[in-house]
């Protein structure tokens, strides 16, 4: 099968309206202007929650943290595009104790809230404390479990937030946890294990801080108030109106180029209609200063042939249209190999070999909603993504579309060496269980097809949607074969091999690993040199991949259109919109 271009970097690709109109220019000055109304529209489910100790949503939460919500650290807007990790409300790096298990940070000075309230460390306790509220649906899960808090039977924290009853909560314990200085300027973490790049963490709006006495429950959800260049000014239904900060200082805030006057954020229940109302493909009619959602693989199967062909040749086509952005997203599709019943590395190999990767991410996303990688880790996280060589070096090299002369050889080879040794030979009978969709229902139908013709005897299950993540943890419930749609909590690489291979996380459903990648894991955690844990993380990876934890198949290609009015209109690496940088053109010269 033909390889499809690679398109590994961030490219902004100025919309056809047909084949013949690529290479008519807009003229547009290219200076960012002050001023204007900036539309957001978001998919479904986007203004569902914009608390932040409930916001669940990526873009949303990028959207919040970009214009209303101001974290410790944040991801820079102007370096790296988005990459750097950087002090925000922080004054500075933090004080790191030697086993990376106490971060102290001390805030920036003049930082007021929406509401004219100066921020204090209590601000920011309190916030990480209402991610324990059960009347907010929270448990402690998530990035807050890393603070040293007493987990219970259940598995839950013994901290309960906030709200809960005096004697029914370790209010002690996460006051050890999340601790104030004396004069409030300073806030300390205390984890129940070494986090390397805690710091990253700290840029979640989850560790928003909520000013003591603001706090509504619930209905905090309406409001929200915040440190950033925008506050919220009215929330009802599926739009958000967000007007300029009065309070908001620029000298405090390097990071927020706060351009348009106004946002309006909308929740569209169509975002292929908004994409072609955008593209200018019919669909209904959309204001040119808006960035939409990401568009469907069947909208992106629609795109004009013209701009296909010229995607083929560069990475930018000037047209007479507005603006397609694509990168890649954190998300990934990878099958993970439980090798607890499948022992033998050749085996597991020789799985790897016979998959066709193309045709299953074709199946689940189309040939343009996806990159084939060989990594756990995707090119999201730049800084730690690498290729693995997995697919040059198995069995002298095998093709995007597999090989299932390759896997029948590797099984042959393991054979003979299992019969030298006197043990029985046996290929293993293969199920794999996957998501009852029907795009996981065509893969999985690759899947097995391809196995088949190796000589595995394979068959596969659907698994209801719902259940999907917790019947996978139960090794006596689930096939030798996992099929995984994953993105890490945390966009760093020792995040995402923690998630999926340290031996206490509930993905950890290849069971791969011994006593020394588990201490090798540990090692890049509390490793303090970036660069460093980021080599020792690409060692990781690639010993389990190339050892058959898993099969890599492609990580998540994203592609969102924006008007003609929309100045900066690029994502950032983790496939979202770059909020802090977009402005609004006048007119069009």
């Amino acid at each position: 099968m033909p390889r499809r271009p690679a398109l590994r970097s961030l490219v902004a690709v100025l919309l056809a309206l047909a084949a013949s109109a690529v290479g008519c220019k807009t003229e547009t000055s290219d200076r960012p202007e002050r001023g204007g109304t900036l539309t957001v529209v978001l998919g479904p489910g986007g203004l569902d929650h914009v608390d932040p100790q409930r916001v669940a949503d990526r873009e949303t939460a990028e959207l919040l943290g970009a214009y209303v919500l101001r974290t410790l650290t944040t991801r820079s807007s102007t370096d790296d595009n988005g990459v750097s990790v950087v002090p925000d409300l922080s004054a500075g790096p933090p004080d790191i104790s030697t086993d990376r298990t106490t971060w102290t940070f001390r805030l920036r000075d003049g930082i007021l809230f929406d509401n004219a309230r100066p921020l204090t460390c209590a601000d920011v306790k309190y916030g990480v404390s209402r991610a324990f509220a059960r009347e907010l649906g929270n448990d402690g899960s998530g990035l807050v479990s890393v603070l040293d808090i007493p987990i219970a039977a259940d598995g839950t924290s013994e901290y309960r937030g906030p709200y809960a009853t005096a004697g029914r909560s370790d209010v002690a314990a996460f006051d050890r946890a999340v601790e104030c200085s004396p004069d409030g300027r300073e806030v300390t973490f205390r984890l129940r294990k070494p986090v390397g790049a805690f710091d990253e963490w700290l840029a979640d709006p989850v560790f928003a801080p909520v000013p003591v006495g603001s706090d509504i429950g619930l209905g905090y959800e309406q409001r929200p108030v915040g440190t950033g260049p925008y506050r919220v000014e009215e929330r009802t239904g599926g739009t958000m109106s967000l007007v300029r900060n009065l309070h908001w200082n620029a000298s405090t805030d390097p990071h927020r180029a706060a351009y348009p006057d106004r946002i309006t954020v909308v929740e569209t229940p169509d975002p292929d209609g908004v994409a072609r109302g955008l593209l200018g493909n019919g669909g209904r009619a959309v204001d040119p200063a808006t960035v939409g959602p990401a568009m469907s693989a069947a909208q992106l199967a629609g795109l004009d042939a013209g701009l296909r062909a010229t995607l083929d040749e560069r990475t930018t086509a000037t047209t007479a249209r507005g603006t397609l952005a694509t990168g890649p997203d954190l998300w990934s599709r990878q099958i993970a190999i439980d090798t607890w019943r499948i022992t033998d590395p050749r085996v597991r190999q020789a799985i790897q070999a016979a998959l066709d990767r193309t045709a299953i991410r074709d199946a689940l996303v189309g040939p343009w909603g996806g990159d084939l990688t060989d990594s756990l880790i995707p090119p999201s996280i730049p800084l730690d993504h690498r290729s693995t060589g997995l697919w040059t070096g198995l069995g002298g090299g095998v093709g995007e579309d597999g090989s299932a002369d390759l896997a029948r050889e590797l099984l042959a080879d393991d054979a003979g060496k299992v019969a030298a040794s006197g043990r029985p030979s046996e290929v293993p009978a293969l199920r794999l269980d996957h998501p009852d969709t029907a795009p996981d229902a065509a893969a999985a139908a690759i899947v097995v097809a391809r196995l088949r013709a190796a000589g595995f005897d394979a068959r596969a299950r659907a698994v209801p949607v719902d259940g999907y993540t917790d019947r996978i943890r139960s090794p006596d419930l689930t096939g030798e074969l996992i099929m995984l749609d994953y993105a890490p909590q945390v966009p760093a690489g020792i995040v995402t091999l923690t998630e999926l291979l340290g031996a206490d996380s509930p993905l950890h459903v290849s069971h791969w690993g011994n006593d020394k990648s588990e201490n090798a894991l540990t090692l890049a955690a509390m490793t303090p040199n970036r660069a460093q844990q980021s080599e020792q993380v690409a060692v990781l990876d690639a010993r389990a991949v190339q050892d058959g934890a898993v099969v890599p198949l492609f990580t998540y290609r994203t592609w969102k259109p924006a008007g003609p009015l929309v100045g900066n209109a690029e994502l950032t690496p983790r496939g979202t919109w770059a909020y802090a940088q977009l402005w609004v053109r006048s007119n069009l010269t």
